[in-house]
């Protein structure tokens, strides 16, 4: 919890269990921010897990989920005695809203002795 009605919990948990591991990190963060409209929301969710069938195998599938919503732009107006508190930014159009998804894997084997 902290400024601007700012609220986030950050996770990190990860076990193991035979030939299989796993490991789920993630954060939930809901925030304004000293600007007017410009908000600083996240969720992100990034699970893996490994299989080691053998001491010269490895594969590794990881994945991530990311939902934002940020502000666009910050721009302020400068005057000449360098006051810049007039915000330019149109908080209608000032949204960046990001949704991104990824899955991958990592396959690692010794084929040699040493």
């Amino acid at each position: 919890v902290g400024t601007h009605d700012r609220y986030q919990l950050n996770g990190d948990f990860g076990g193991a269990s035979g030939d299989l591991s796993w490991r789920l990190t993630g954060v939930a963060r809901e925030s304004s921010t000293h600007i007017d409209a410009f908000p600083d929301d996240r969720l992100m969710i990034a699970p893996a897990l490994m299989w080691t069938p053998s001491d010269d195998t490895r594969v590794t599938v990881l994945g991530e989920y990311m939902d934002s919503l940020t502000g666009g732009s910050a721009a302020y107006y400068n005057d000449a005695g360098g006051i810049t508190d007039i915000l330019l930014a149109d908080e209608r159009f000032n949204d960046f809203d990001h949704e991104q998804w990824r899955l991958g894997y990592e396959l690692q084997h010794d084929f040699a002795n040493g």
